[in-house]
């Protein structure tokens, strides 16, 4: 029983992170860009993230994690209706 609520958590973070990541990469972009600016943080990779190719990249990332949050919540409602079958 914990396992299926750690799956269940685990697939509910794929899901606030897909959705936000290929619904939102403008805002991701922005902020990420902005809290290396203000901190002052090295980053060699910064001047990549101002690209299209990195918004295309977290699009990606996020449409990767929606899909593992998918199959990740079909198993689980597949384990969820074998326990509740009654079969050994």
């Amino acid at each position: 029983m914990v396992r299926i609520v750690v799956a269940s958590v685990v697939g509910l973070f794929c899901l606030i992170v897909g959705f936000s990541a290929a619904f939102k990469p403008y805002q991701i972009q922005k902020s990420t860009i902005d809290y290396h600016i203000k901190y002052k943080i090295y980053n060699p990779s910064l001047d990549w993230m101002k690209t299209k190719n990195y918004i295309l990249w977290l699009r990606l990332a996020g449409i990767v994690s929606l899909a593992a949050s998918s199959l990740m919540f079909y198993v689980l409602y597949r384990i969820m209706r074998e326990l509740n079958s009654g079969k050994p």
